[in-house]
């Protein structure tokens, strides 16, 4: 589950992204144990929102945790990761301490990926935008069946600039006054779904929550 904070002028967006990936395995002479090898990913989003503007923040913790307990979604396998780039370290806390054990991403404008304490991750907004934006392009992202927000998703992603710098630095962002939450909240569950990829337990068949 992705969340991008807001509150007075950008709404918060919660989106709910499955990851399914699919694996061959096989064994040869040459070694030991069997060998995996990915054969298709499929990012589908379950679900989107925007939370009304000017919600206070414990009222936007409890709606989260309550999509959090919904039955529709496997409690063991849904993790939480929460854009604290604006709002910072309090309103994550609010998240700690109602024991959901968040993920926090502080989009930064570098071009390196840097862990900040436990379960705190600085990532580049190009490498999230990217990747998503790969995702995109190749048929992996996948949108639900009547999901209430899959226009305005495709609107944000329509709209979404890739801007130079007079020091040549690339930013990414929405057009002047549109928004851009929906496309954050997504890219930050996907690439923690494409980290989950990269570890220890890729190459097992398996549905991740994210």
């Amino acid at each position: 589950m992705g969340v991008d904070l807001g509150q007075a002028q950008d709404p918060t967006a919660v989106v709910v992204v499955e990851t399914e990936v699919k694996t061959r395995v096989w064994r040869d002479e040459w070694h030991e144990g069997p060998r995996t090898k990915p054969e298709s990913v499929e990012h589908r989003v379950r679900h989107a929102e925007r939370l009304p503007l000017q919600l206070p923040y414990p009222e936007q913790v409890a709606h989260v945790r309550g999509l959090l307990l919904s039955p529709e979604l496997p409690a063991k396998d849904t993790e939480l990761v929460v854009d604290m780039t604006g709002v910072g370290r309090p309103v994550f806390d609010l998240f700690e301490v109602e024991g959901l054990k968040p993920v926090g991403v502080v989009i930064t404008g570098g071009l390196e990926e840097v862990r900040d304490g436990l379960r705190v991750h600085r990532v580049p907004k190009i490498l999230l935008v990217s990747r998503l934006q790969a995702a995109m392009h190749s048929g992996e992202l996948k949108f639900a069946v009547g999901l209430a927000e899959e226009r305005a998703l495709r609107q944000e992603f329509s709209e979404f600039r890739m801007r130079a710098k007079v020091s040549g630095r690339l930013t990414f962002g929405a057009r002047e006054g549109r928004h851009d939450d929906l496309i954050l909240a997504l890219a930050v569950a996907v690439w923690r779904a494409q980290r989950h990829m990269r570890g220890p337990e890729f190459g097992q068949s398996r549905l991740l929550g994210v």
